[in-house]
Protein backbone atom coordinates (compact mmCIF):
# COMPACT_ATOMS: atom_id res chain seq x y z
CA UNK A 1 0.00 0.00 0.00
CA UNK A 2 2.42 2.44 0.91
CA UNK A 3 4.05 2.20 -2.70
CA UNK A 4 0.24 2.69 -4.20
CA UNK A 5 0.13 6.03 -2.48
CA UNK A 6 3.55 7.58 -3.12
CA UNK A 7 2.97 6.78 -6.57
CA UNK A 8 -0.40 8.61 -6.95
CA UNK A 9 1.50 11.53 -4.81
CA UNK A 10 4.11 11.50 -7.35
CA UNK A 11 2.08 12.57 -9.90
CA UNK A 12 -0.40 15.38 -10.99
CA UNK A 13 -4.13 15.22 -10.79
CA UNK A 14 -4.32 16.32 -14.53
CA UNK A 15 -2.76 16.10 -17.73
CA UNK A 16 -3.44 19.66 -18.22
CA UNK A 17 -1.03 21.22 -16.00
CA UNK A 18 2.13 22.49 -16.68
CA UNK A 19 3.93 20.70 -13.72
CA UNK A 20 2.22 17.26 -14.02
CA UNK A 21 4.50 14.15 -13.91
CA UNK A 22 3.06 10.80 -14.62
CA UNK A 23 4.39 8.29 -13.04
CA UNK A 24 4.99 5.11 -14.97
CA UNK A 25 4.89 1.62 -13.84
CA UNK A 26 7.74 -0.72 -15.53
CA UNK A 27 7.38 -3.87 -17.12
CA UNK A 28 7.89 -5.79 -14.27
CA UNK A 29 4.95 -8.39 -14.43
CA UNK A 30 6.75 -11.53 -16.09
CA UNK A 31 9.73 -9.84 -16.33
CA UNK A 32 13.35 -11.75 -17.01
CA UNK A 33 16.91 -11.64 -16.62
CA UNK A 34 18.74 -9.12 -19.29
CA UNK A 35 20.50 -11.43 -22.71
CA UNK A 36 23.15 -9.53 -23.93
CA UNK A 37 22.86 -6.49 -22.03
CA UNK A 38 18.91 -5.79 -22.76
CA UNK A 39 15.70 -6.58 -21.18
CA UNK A 40 14.28 -8.85 -23.68
CA UNK A 41 14.69 -12.29 -22.35
CA UNK A 42 12.17 -15.15 -22.50
CA UNK A 43 9.86 -15.54 -19.60
CA UNK A 44 8.69 -18.81 -19.07
CA UNK A 45 6.10 -19.07 -16.06
CA UNK A 46 2.71 -20.70 -15.88
CA UNK A 47 -0.50 -18.96 -16.42
CA UNK A 48 -1.06 -19.36 -12.40
CA UNK A 49 1.88 -17.90 -11.29
CA UNK A 50 1.30 -14.57 -13.79
CA UNK A 51 -2.16 -13.67 -12.66
CA UNK A 52 -1.81 -14.54 -8.90
CA UNK A 53 1.79 -13.75 -8.08
CA UNK A 54 3.06 -11.24 -10.54
CA UNK A 55 0.10 -9.32 -11.91
CA UNK A 56 -1.63 -8.89 -8.33
CA UNK A 57 0.98 -5.98 -7.34
CA UNK A 58 0.70 -4.53 -10.79
CA UNK A 59 -2.83 -4.22 -10.87
CA UNK A 60 -3.10 -2.45 -7.24
CA UNK A 61 -0.65 0.24 -8.64
CA UNK A 62 -2.62 0.91 -11.56
CA UNK A 63 -6.10 0.88 -8.96
CA UNK A 64 -4.84 2.17 -6.21
CA UNK A 65 -1.58 3.97 -6.96
CA UNK A 66 -3.86 5.67 -10.00
CA UNK A 67 -0.79 5.42 -12.23
CA UNK A 68 -1.29 7.53 -15.75
CA UNK A 69 0.76 5.13 -17.87
CA UNK A 70 2.84 1.66 -17.93
CA UNK A 71 5.93 1.43 -19.73
CA UNK A 72 5.80 -1.06 -21.90
CA UNK A 73 7.67 -4.52 -22.07
CA UNK A 74 9.76 -5.91 -25.08
CA UNK A 75 10.03 -9.72 -23.89
CA UNK A 76 7.78 -12.85 -24.34
CA UNK A 77 6.17 -15.44 -21.89
CA UNK A 78 6.20 -18.56 -23.02
CA UNK A 79 7.61 -18.25 -26.35
CA UNK A 80 4.50 -15.28 -27.31
CA UNK A 81 6.29 -11.86 -27.97
CA UNK A 82 4.14 -9.56 -25.81
CA UNK A 83 5.21 -6.21 -27.14
CA UNK A 84 2.82 -4.51 -29.62
CA UNK A 85 5.47 -3.78 -32.48
CA UNK A 86 6.52 -6.33 -35.30
CA UNK A 87 9.79 -7.10 -35.66
CA UNK A 88 12.20 -9.86 -36.39
CA UNK A 89 13.48 -12.73 -34.46
CA UNK A 90 16.81 -14.84 -34.57
CA UNK A 91 15.36 -18.78 -33.55
CA UNK A 92 19.09 -20.14 -32.35
CA UNK A 93 19.40 -23.81 -32.04
CA UNK A 94 22.11 -25.21 -29.71
CA UNK A 95 23.56 -28.94 -29.18
CA UNK A 96 25.66 -30.71 -26.81
CA UNK A 97 26.97 -34.17 -26.99
CA UNK A 98 26.15 -35.30 -23.26
CA UNK A 99 29.67 -37.91 -23.43
CA UNK A 100 31.69 -38.00 -25.67
CA UNK A 101 35.56 -39.09 -26.09
CA UNK A 102 36.87 -35.73 -26.37
CA UNK A 103 36.42 -32.50 -24.96
CA UNK A 104 33.07 -30.32 -26.79
CA UNK A 105 31.83 -27.35 -25.82
CA UNK A 106 29.37 -26.81 -23.69
CA UNK A 107 26.76 -25.42 -25.81
CA UNK A 108 27.71 -25.16 -30.23
CA UNK A 109 25.38 -23.74 -32.59
CA UNK A 110 23.73 -25.84 -34.61
CA UNK A 111 21.29 -23.55 -36.76
CA UNK A 112 20.00 -20.44 -36.82
CA UNK A 113 16.81 -18.93 -39.08
CA UNK A 114 15.65 -14.97 -39.16
CA UNK A 115 11.82 -15.13 -38.80
CA UNK A 116 9.78 -11.85 -38.91
CA UNK A 117 6.61 -11.77 -35.67
CA UNK A 118 3.47 -9.72 -35.68
CA UNK A 119 2.55 -8.61 -32.22
CA UNK A 120 1.42 -11.68 -30.22
CA UNK A 121 2.06 -14.06 -33.41
CA UNK A 122 4.27 -17.68 -32.98
CA UNK A 123 5.84 -19.56 -35.77
CA UNK A 124 7.24 -22.81 -35.85
CA UNK A 125 11.09 -22.90 -37.30
CA UNK A 126 12.51 -26.49 -38.25
CA UNK A 127 16.16 -27.38 -37.88
CA UNK A 128 17.62 -29.91 -39.90
CA UNK A 129 21.02 -31.20 -38.41
CA UNK A 130 22.87 -33.26 -40.64
CA UNK A 131 25.12 -36.36 -38.92
CA UNK A 132 28.55 -34.53 -40.60
CA UNK A 133 27.24 -31.96 -38.34
CA UNK A 134 27.59 -34.12 -35.28
CA UNK A 135 30.93 -34.77 -35.87
CA UNK A 136 33.68 -34.11 -33.25
CA UNK A 137 38.06 -34.89 -34.14
CA UNK A 138 38.71 -37.68 -32.33
CA UNK A 139 41.39 -39.18 -31.03
CA UNK A 140 42.58 -41.44 -34.13
CA UNK A 141 42.71 -37.44 -35.96
CA UNK A 142 39.68 -38.34 -37.80
CA UNK A 143 36.11 -36.60 -37.66
CA UNK A 144 33.56 -39.18 -35.94
CA UNK A 145 30.09 -38.84 -35.39
CA UNK A 146 30.14 -40.58 -31.38
CA UNK A 147 26.92 -42.51 -30.33
CA UNK A 148 25.24 -41.53 -27.73
CA UNK A 149 22.74 -38.68 -26.54
CA UNK A 150 22.69 -34.87 -27.92
CA UNK A 151 20.90 -32.63 -25.92
CA UNK A 152 19.48 -29.48 -27.97
CA UNK A 153 18.50 -25.94 -26.86
CA UNK A 154 16.41 -23.45 -28.78
CA UNK A 155 15.57 -20.06 -28.71
CA UNK A 156 16.55 -16.25 -29.19
CA UNK A 157 20.14 -16.71 -27.22
CA UNK A 158 22.66 -19.12 -26.57
CA UNK A 159 21.20 -19.08 -22.80
CA UNK A 160 17.94 -20.23 -23.46
CA UNK A 161 16.90 -22.57 -21.26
Amino acid sequence: MIRCHSLGNSQGDSLNADHTVIAEPKHFVGHGSPEGGTNTSPVHNGERELRMVMLRPFELAIREGHAMGVMAAYHEIDGIPIGSREGDEVAQLYIREDVSTVETPRRSLAGFSRIHLKPQETKTVVFRIPPKQLAVWNAEGKWAVEMGNYTAWAGGSSVAP
